[in-house]
């Protein structure tokens, strides 16, 4: 072996909380950093890598304030390296604009305590996003340092360069044998057995040592062991005290000719990515989708909607929420693999989170209303906070003191519509018996449904008029004894128990069956593994209760009824089943094209299970498609190791099991299947022979698991992730509660990643409504309590923007970070180059417009005429951000 520099960097992992809960952890972090000033001070260490993440000197100044300064002077002089992350984020299953405020926050945060980390650095997270470098670019970050999702077959060297489609490239390097080699059982090997170890795969002069380990006590004595490691080489290696920066420029000349590689890394051949983590712990991820998508879809752009009509911006409330949510994702947080006590707090977290958005939410469309709506003509307001126009179903709630009414737009037209239900309710002192209550202290709650056109970015007037006799256009629901529903676009029938759903408007129709698959799982909280004597169930809807609704604007079947499952793992060995599980599947089909929304609704009562729903068709794929935080991915149906990865020794089984952020397809040449999900973030494509096609496509509801980690697993063999010296009990993790589930299925003549990004923006953001009424003071928590309208214009309908950009999908538009300029950004999902995007269209007043970095670093000024900006071309997969500068009165 040829002589080395060895780059020795002295580092911690701090896991924000593990099995250890994030109060804990932070206690020891203020005695931690005692030790690492102590140690920069009398220079027994030079440089000190504070993990990438700004969120624990967060905790720690809370903790220790008298250290501001100290830490201040350390950073500016490149002692210590903090950030440029918040925390250590999940790639996977998080959404872009996450994972850009995770970014944004944490180099911001850094930047103000004397200087932000350049490098990528991810010891730990479960695998790299396909989008990474274009997103690491927009900071100015060329390099990356990584453990996890490597093989060989991907890279055969260490040092290779990562890029996007886009054209951008990040230098990485794969720190293969781990972040935690200062482990003494790592740290006392022989110095050229252990540069053996850590060389291998390389075949550059300089390698790193990275000599730290999770939240592991400051070493003093590194001088000493360098000297010894370089006392006892007979290679003559060179140790020396380094950090990653000085590393990076020392490899200049072998990244000039080092390989290149594009795509996501999730394989398992060096450590291992949890490939079925993305299902654990439901709950936690589906109110982390929740709190995501309300932020960016509908409380940011309410935001600056509502300060064009003079209501503030609260740009330090909105990222308080934003901080609130980034702690819950970093890698052991977002994947649920952690003790109940732990996951107790990260849940408290992510309920507080969405709490405070969604009453930011409600307060801003109450403020809204009140301040631009009438009560003598106007007293209904609907606002879309999606920069394109809206023209759907729209269902909201409307009270009245009469159970007859009549609504009109904002021209005085009337506006036909459904009453869905109705509910005579009482609205006066509440009082012991019913018999107490004064009759004329009733009221009328009805569940609306009608069909309109809605601004882009905007809002709309409309006018409700009570009636004591019915009068205008109003229809309501009948109920139907059919087994069957329909739109223009789609049949879904019910026959025997199976549901089938047809696309009547293809060319070629294409009949699906949906039904609940239910296996054993004898895995832990970061692994599905099946049982060795597994029993799969298959559930259909016979001897069920089946409720047909249908209206002018849509339809939708109902289906209640019990399966039977085992209750544990021992009854399913044994073919028994006791538990009885209580299900309600509604299934709507609205007017137009939209599609099959189905929303189901179970109480588990069974443990140690997997359950999901499955689509068979008769599509013939050799790959699925997933959208990613910005763009798509395509996968294999069967990767090339399934059969060999445990002679080649891989760490995990390299399933057809996959991450997703809100979509799933599956494709040929005639047909596109995609299921689309809130909250639902794993998908399966299955195979039930050896066919390299397959038209079976399914998505993991939950999975119901009792320990954190547990060894020797069907799909992971060898040692228990996460803690390996102590069985840790996580019955909360069996998710024995009632648990409800959002998802649709389209079905087209061909793939569109941006079609499908819409029609998912669609599914997922509601249209936001306000009644201006007085009968019901409880619409939201709040609206018991008076307010202040503002003085603004009162237009019946305004928009901020639209655009026009079909092949393009909308990300963002929110305050930018120490302005009162919005920023507005857009991608290209797809794998082409986008000659002519379409344009911008602006309502509002625009001084200036700029293409800023995702860090919002201005790079070039664009022209704006007539209030339009053209966007021109868009490269595959690029991400472009806008800096309108707003003209204010």
């Amino acid at each position: 072996m040829k002589a080395r520099v060895v780059h020795l960097i002295p580092h911690t992992h701090w896991d924000y909380e593990w099995y250890f809960t994030h109060p804990e952890s932070s206690v020891q972090l203020t005695y931690h950093m005692d030790d690492v000033f102590q140690a920069l001070e009398q220079e027994q260490i030079q440089q000190y890598l504070l993990d990438g993440q700004t969120s624990i000197v967060e905790d720690y100044l809370e903790l220790a304030p008298e250290k501001a300064s100290k830490l201040r002077e350390l950073v500016t002089h490149g002692q210590m390296k903090i950030g440029p992350w918040y925390t250590q984020t999940d790639q996977l299953i998080i959404s872009g604009e996450s994972i850009v405020r995770n970014l944004l926050i944490g180099s911001r945060i850094a930047e103000s305590l004397g200087g932000s980390w350049d490098i990528g650095y991810v010891p730990d997270a479960f695998g790299q996003s396909i989008d990474m470098p274009k997103i690491y670019n927009g900071f100015g970050i060329t390099h990356s340092v990584f453990w996890r999702g490597l093989s060989r077959d991907t890279s055969e060297a260490r040092e290779f360069v990562w890029t996007s489609e886009d054209g951008s490239k990040v230098n990485c390097y794969q720190i293969r044998n781990g972040y935690y080699l200062a482990e003494p059982q790592i740290a006392g090997m022989d110095p050229d057995e252990l540069v053996a170890q850590i060389a291998e795969d390389t075949s550059a002069n300089a390698i790193p040592y990275p000599y730290g380990a999770d939240q592991i006590k400051v070493d003093f004595d590194i001088k000493s062991k360098i000297h010894r490691f370089n006392a006892g080489s007979q290679t003559g290696h060179q140790f020396i005290e380094s950090n990653y920066n000085a590393l990076f420029e020392s490899l200049t000349n072998t990244y000039d000719d080092a390989f290149v590689y594009q795509g996501e890394m999730i394989e398992a051949q060096y450590s291992k990515i949890h490939r079925s983590i993305y299902s654990t712990r439901y709950d936690h991820k589906q109110l982390n989708d929740r709190v995501e998508t309300r932020l960016s879809y509908i409380l940011e752009p309410l935001m600056a909607l509502a300060d064009y009509r003079n209501i503030p911006y609260k740009t330090a409330l909105v990222n308080h929420i934003w901080k609130m949510l980034l702690r819950c994702h970093a890698h052991d947080s977002a994947g649920g693999c952690n003790s109940d006590r732990t996951n107790r707090h990260i849940k408290q977290r992510l309920i507080t989170a969405d709490e405070m958005s969604a009453a930011n939410s409600d307060y801003l469309v109450r403020k809204l209303s009140e301040s631009v709506l009438t009560d003598s003509d106007n007293n209904l307001l609907l606002i879309n906070t999606l920069p394109y126009v809206r023209d759907e179903r729209v269902v909201l709630e409307v009270d009245t003191l009469t159970p007859e009414f009549s609504l009109f737009d904002d021209t005085g037209t009337p506006v036909a519509f459904n009453v869905l239900s109705s509910e005579k309710t009482y609205h006066g002192s509440i009082r012991r018996t019913v018999a107490e209550q004064l009759a004329e202290l009733y009221h009328y709650h009805h569940q609306v449904e009608l069909k309109t056109s809605l601004p882009a970015l905007g809002y709309r007037c409309f006018n409700i008029q009570a009636h004591s006799q019915p009068i205008g256009e109003k229809g309501s629901s009948f109920k139907s004894e059919d087994n069957f529903i329909h739109n223009q676009h789609y049949v879904l029938t019910l026959a025997n128990g199976e549901l089938v759903l047809t696309d009547t408007a293809s060319q070629k129709p294409l009949k699906q069956s949906i039904f609940i698959r239910d296996v054993g799982d004898d895995g832990d909280n970061y692994d599905y593994s099946p049982p060795l004597n597994d029993w799969e169930l298959r559930f259909n809807f016979l001897n069920s209760v089946v409720t047909t609704t249908k209206t002018s604007f849509s339809q939708s079947m109902i289906i209640q009824g019990t399966w039977l499952l085992p209750k544990d793992l021992e009854e399913r060995e044994k073919r028994q089943t006791s538990a009885l599980i209580d299900f309600t599947l509604e299934l709507t089909l609205s007017d137009g094209n939209r599609p099959l929304e189905m929303s189901l609704s179970i109480n588990n009562i069974a443990k140690d299970h997997r359950m999901q729903v499955v689509v068979d068709s008769d599509i013939h794929s050799t790959e699925s498609i997933a959208n990613t935080p910005f763009g798509v991915v395509r996968r294999p149906n069967r990767h090339p190791k399934w059969q060999t990865w445990r002679a080649e020794q891989w760490k995990e089984e390299p399933s057809s099991i996959y991450p997703m952020i809100h979509s799933a397809s599956i494709c040929d040449e005639h047909h596109s299947l995609t299921f689309f999900s809130n909250g639902i973030k794993e998908y399966e494509v299955i195979n039930d022979d050896n066919s390299p096609t397959t038209g079976k496509i399914a998505l993991t509801l939950f999975r119901s698991v009792g320990w954190l980690g547990k060894p020797d697993l069907v799909r992971r063999p060898g040692i228990a992730s996460g803690q390996q010296f102590k069985y840790i009990p996580t019955p909360d993790s069996q998710l024995l509660e009632p648990l409800t589930f959002d998802i649709a299925i389209s079905l087209d003549d061909q793939y569109s990643a941006a079609r499908n990004m819409r029609n998912w923006q669609q599914l997922a953001v509601p249209v936001q409504s306000y009644q201006q009424q007085d009968v019901n003071r409880f619409t939201n928590t709040m609206k018991y309590f008076g307010i202040n309208s503002v003085a603004c214009e009162r237009e019946s309908m305004t928009s901020l923007l639209t655009i026009n950009a079909p092949d393009l999908v909308y990300s963002a538009l929110k305050q930018a970070q120490g302005s009162e300029d919005l920023i507005l950004r857009l991608y290209n999902p797809s794998e082409e180059t986008i000659e002519t995007a379409g344009y911008i269209d602006f309502s509002m007043s625009v001084e200036r417009i700029y293409l800023v970095e995702l860090s919002e670093k201005i790079s070039e000024a664009l022209t704006i005429e007539s209030g339009r900006l053209e966007l021109e071309n868009f490269k595959p997969k690029q991400i472009k951000t806008f800096l309108v500068c707003v003209g204010h009165s």
